[in-house]
């Protein structure tokens, strides 16, 4: 009987290793954010959240989030309507996103099969934690960045 509850022991002991082991290794790593950067992204605008969505409790399930856009500040695409759909992981391991309702943002995205999804790793943030440069550089400087002819590094 207690060679049995040895083993068990041994067992959960592993078992729980291994699942720390698997939470560490697939933490969400972002590489160093550049001006540039956000020329990469298919939109990056402003925009106030007004709903949300948890379309899946599992850890790989997605958030969908509804954002009011205000402004648009860098598109290489088409994008119509005030009101912008986009999804992201539940889970922040994943780099998922979590957004507050009737918070506005800056948010960058990309499309994938038809839907705009993001990550935390594309410099999403509340515009009142932006600094004044920050700022400045959404409003008046990125498109003029992203539209120039010189490769981007």
């Amino acid at each position: 009987m207690a060679g049995n509850k040895n083993q068990m022991v041994q067992m959960l002991l592993w078992m729980t290793i291994a699942f720390c082991c698997m939470t560490v290794g697939s933490a969400c790593r972002c590489a160093i954010r550049r001006d540039e950067n956000y020329c990469r992204n298919d939109i990056v605008f402003q925009g106030r959240l007004v709903a949300r969505h948890l379309e899946d409790a599992h850890i790989t399930g997605n958030w969908t989030f509804v954002f009011e856009v205000d402004r648009i500040f860098w598109t290489n695409n088409n994008f119509a309507g005030r009101r912008l759909v986009l999804t992201t992981p539940n889970s922040t391991a994943l780099c998922g996103v979590n957004f507050e309702v009737n918070l506005l943002y800056l948010v960058a995205a990309n499309q994938r099969d038809g839907q705009l999804y993001t990550i935390s790793c594309l410099g999403n943030v509340a515009w009142k934690y932006l600094d004044k440069n920050w700022k400045m550089f959404f409003s008046n400087r990125l498109q003029k960045l992203c539209a120039s002819d010189e490769p981007l590094k």
